[in-house]
């Protein structure tokens, strides 16, 4: 055994775990201290508790009791349910077991558990999926650790995991990986990698013998290597290298540069998709830090006139940009371009508008360029769900102008603005956002109202103190929609104050969303004061999000309770415990080749989820 797997000698021999709390219950009594393991034993391990989830708190202590609490064949396994049925008695379960738990120990460096697990493993291998998963948190002790279980067992798909050690900037990683385990096909991309990065230490460390850099580099966001690529004459030699490198230039500001590789710019591009895609994200990281001189730089070129004019999305979002930032001074370069339409898209308002930039708006009423009043791009509404309070108190200062000349750009502004309010849905909105200052000044200010959708709103979203304030000064009132969002959504002191002072209650599903969620506390209230609102559909929520512990609970509670057709979310924790439990409850006439392709094995599976698609076909054969 490598020494890398060696355990502290004290716990390399089954040995009887002894429960904290019946060693304290047995401490005064001499006689039956021997029976603390048998004691301990008979209680077991939560029966729910599966060995990866015990993996997260970092016990051995708790790993050896629930490994000697579980069974090692079929015939030994207990009536009642518990995973330690099957952990050392089913191969397919405690190879998935195995991988779930190694995934849990490696990513949080817990190397304690990660040897424990390697020691009492059944030889799985260790796939590419989980040292990925421990190269993407750059911890070098647990990868040394499956060096050793490598060098013992042969049994470590290492990948392509350097490539993501270099993705994620772990550079010790990559040179320990690269010098332990080799780059292989990678090195010309981890290289190039190094470069973008700007540690040309890294790259000379993956340089093969007789290479040299510059075969390897591109510009990306390193202005050191882009410059020794333009003095070096690359740059010019290669289109792409040249538009990236603008790109790269324009993000991080360095306007001398930029200046010379923009002379570069051919007259008739190769691919003018490529120029248009990476001049207009050069264009928005400009507009988004409102570095000016680089703004005037890329739009004042022949590319970026072109871009401006004829692509309408580039220049909305480009306004949109300003507008959310309430850079006023870019605005108006904007608008002194001329450009047609630059001025036209409902971003613009929505983005001034929902960042609070009351001068903005002032800004683009001054040059009439007024808001659509089409309901689906309401500025009041914006207002009010972003609880922008100064903006609203505007609007509803210009609604009060009063002219007598109907055809002055004031009284059509007037106008404007009547429809907007008439259109809109403020206290609706600013409940559902919690903003009760906003509520009681359009309370008091405003004649336009609200709905039920506003208890609803806030009911749904967790704000109590405006669920009261409706309850004590508007006539409203909810629906159902209150009590069912309140409680799908974990809102407990929401759902209580409902059921005292609210009589629209609740519908037959307020129990889905709880399960769905795993909200066990939640079920047990509902389950004890709307006893009678339950579906079956219950079941299949609590089943398709993975919640093992909601599961078993709703068939000890709700017995009538039937499985239908059985779906899982493809990130659903728990599958092969869920699994057990539904053919340890239900039987297996339930599975079909559909719950495999569909549920176990769908697009983006763990590899590991294998060994339950292996599992369910012998049950169906």
């Amino acid at each position: 055994m490598s020494p890398l797997l060696q355990r502290r000698d004290s716990l390399r021999e089954p040995r009887s775990v002894v429960l904290q709390c019946v060693e304290v219950v047995l401490r005064h009594n001499d006689a039956l201290q021997h029976t603390g393991g048998i004691i301990s034993s008979f209680l077991g391990p939560p029966p729910n508790l599966p060995l990866a989830e015990a993996c997260s708190y970092g016990s051995i202590d708790l790993l050896d009791w629930i490994w000697e609490s579980s069974c090692t064949s079929a015939e030994d396994r207990s009536s009642s349910w518990t995973l330690c049925n099957y952990l050392r008695s089913d191969t397919h379960y405690a190879q998935w077991q195995f991988a779930e738990a190694l995934e849990v120990a490696g990513t949080r460096n817990d190397v304690t558990v990660v040897e424990w697990l390697l020691e009492h493993n059944n030889g799985s291998q260790i796939s590419e999926y989980i040292v990925d998963a421990v190269v993407a948190k750059g911890h070098l002790d647990v990868l040394k650790i499956f060096l050793a279980y490598q060098i013992e067992a042969g049994m470590v798909d290492w990948g392509y995991s350097i490539v993501t050690a270099m993705e994620n900037g772990h550079s010790e990683v990559v040179r320990w990986m690269h010098k332990n385990i080799g780059g292989g096909v990678h090195v010309h991309n981890l290289i190039a990698m190094a470069l973008d990065i700007g540690d040309m230490d890294l790259a000379q460390f993956l340089m093969p013998r007789g290479g040299c850099l510059l075969d390897y580099a591109c510009p990306g966001k390193n202005v050191y290597m882009i410059e020794w690529m333009f003095d070096c004459g690359y740059l010019r030699r290669s289109e792409t290298h040249t538009v990236s490198a603008i790109q790269s230039l324009a993000e991080v500001g360095n306007l001398e540069l930029l200046q010379k590789v923009i002379q570069l710019v051919p007259e008739r591009p190769i691919d003018s998709s490529i120029w248009i895609r990476c001049w207009g994200f050069a264009l928005k990281i400009a507009f988004m830090r409102c570095n000016f001189p680089t703004i005037r730089c890329l739009v004042e070129h022949r590319m970026g006139y072109l871009i401006c004019n004829c692509y309408c999305k580039v220049l909305a979002d480009l306004t949109w940009l300003a507008a959310r930032k309430g850079h006023i001074e870019l605005l108006q370069y904007v608008y002194n371009l001329g450009i047609p339409n630059a001025f036209k898209d409902v971003s613009i308002w929505v983005g001034a508008v929902s960042n609070g930039k009351l001068e903005t708006v002032k800004w683009l009423l001054e040059r009439k360029l007024y808001p659509p009043s089409d309901e689906e791009s309401n500025v009041i509404d914006e207002a009010a769900k972003y609880g922008r309070l100064e903006i609203l108190q505007f609007f509803h200062g210009l609604n009060t102008v009063m002219t007598m000349d109907e055809d002055a750009p004031e009284s059509r502004l007037t106008i404007q603005v009547n429809k907007l309010w008439a259109k809109s849905h403020a206290i609706d909105l600013a409940a559902a956002h919690g903003h009760l200052a906003v509520i009681q000044w359009l309370h008091m200010h405003r004649k336009e109202g609200c709905t039920a959708n506003a208890m609803d709103g806030a009911a749904t979203y967790g704000h109590l103190h405006v669920v009261q304030w409706l309850q004590e000064n508007r006539d409203e009132g909810c629906t159902t929609v209150a009590m069912d969002a309140a409680a799908s959504n974990g809102h407990m002191s929401i759902l209580q104050y409902l059921q005292i002072n609210r009589s629209e209650g609740c519908s037959a599903s307020i129990m889905d969303g709880p399960a769905k969620k795993g909200d066990l506390n939640m079920l047990k209230w509902l389950h004890e004061n709307r006893a009678d609102w339950c579906t079956n559909w219950i079941l299949k929520y609590a089943v398709y999000s993975g919640h093992l512990g909601t599961i078993c609970w709703l068939l000890v509670h709700y017995p009538g309770l039937k499985l239908e057709s059985v779906e899982m979310a493809e990130d659903a924790p728990n599958k092969f415990d869920v699994v057990l439990l539904l053919v340890w409850h239900f039987g297996q006439s339930w599975i079909t080749s559909d719950f495999v392709e569909e549920s176990i094995l769908p697009g983006d599976a763990k590899p590991h989820d294998n060994y339950i698609a292996e599992w369910v076909r012998e049950k169906m054969q």
